[in-house]
């Protein structure tokens, strides 16, 4: 009744690399996670002032500027 299995084959280097990146994957996770709560969430702040200024004029383009437009030609 009971048939002898075929021996195991021994896992590849392929299979193994597979194996440790997925491991070294979770654990970045996981250190990402300890570094958002140790410095804090940006999103818990919402109502902190933006820290950058956002132009809204296209006039500090290069190609807007007038001595660009010179040396085209």
């Amino acid at each position: 009744m009971n048939k002898p299995s075929a021996p195991k084959q021994p896992m590849s280097v392929y299979t193994v690399m597979l194996i440790i990146s997925t491991l070294l994957m979770l654990a970045a996770c996981v250190m990402m996670f300890v570094e958002l709560y140790r410095y804090g969430s940006p999103w818990d702040k919402a109502g902190a002032a933006p820290r950058a200024f956002v132009e809204r004029s296209a006039s500090h383009l290069a190609l807007n500027h007038p001595d660009s437009l010179s040396d085209l030609g």
